[in-house]
């Protein structure tokens, strides 16, 4: 038997690059801080992002890795729900500017009831929200969401980065627009 001089040798796959990532607070203070903002806040947050025009299931998606981040910068945030908000609404946004997909026609189905509340009652009520900001431009939509979530314009100004008279001028106009479309809805 001969061996064959054009085999080459085995190479070892190389090593993974380390991922670099945020460090995680060990601190069971910090831990159990964080699960109790963990639990109040990712139901409302998903909700957020829904009101904001997200399908449920990217909805989810984007509050999870949101409160990942939270939970490893949690000892230097001051607002950690504005925070949360703000980086989960730029995750919506990039995800929505790589999509390619046609828009579903009905961005209320499969709605979760919101934190907080029981009953039918609470779930019509959280699909008439969602279809109608669905209706609104991105900018009304958005500082409804915000709103909605119990901000003030002040902090929807400083959160997004816009003059005050700015944010009232967008909640005004979605005011006014919602007011129309439940009306056209239900002419009683």
């Amino acid at each position: 038997m001969t061996e064959r001089a054009d085999r080459p040798e085995p190479v070892a796959p190389a090593p993974l690059a380390p991922q670099r990532r945020s460090p995680v607070p060990a601190d069971s203070r910090v831990v159990a801080a964080f699960s109790g903002f963990y639990r109040e806040d990712m139901p409302r947050l998903v909700a957020f992002l829904m009101w904001l025009g997200a399908q449920p299931a990217d909805a989810v998606e984007i509050a999870q890795d949101t409160m990942t981040e939270v939970f490893r910068r949690w000892d230097d945030l001051t607002t950690p729900k504005a925070w949360a908000r703000t980086v989960a609404s730029r995750a919506y946004g990039r995800r929505l500017a790589t999509l390619r997909e046609d828009p579903v026609d009905d961005p209320a189905a499969s709605v979760p009831t919101p934190p907080g509340s029981t009953g039918i009652d609470a779930l019509v009520d959280t699909h008439e929200v969602v279809a109608l900001f669905a209706q609104l431009p991105m900018r009304q939509r958005q500082v409804m969401a915000w709103t909605f979530d119990g901000f003030t314009p002040a902090e929807i100004s400083a959160e997004l980065g816009l003059s005050a008279e700015a944010v009232r001028a967008s909640l005004y106009k979605a005011r006014a627009t919602l007011v129309r479309l439940r009306k056209e809805a239900d002419p009683r």
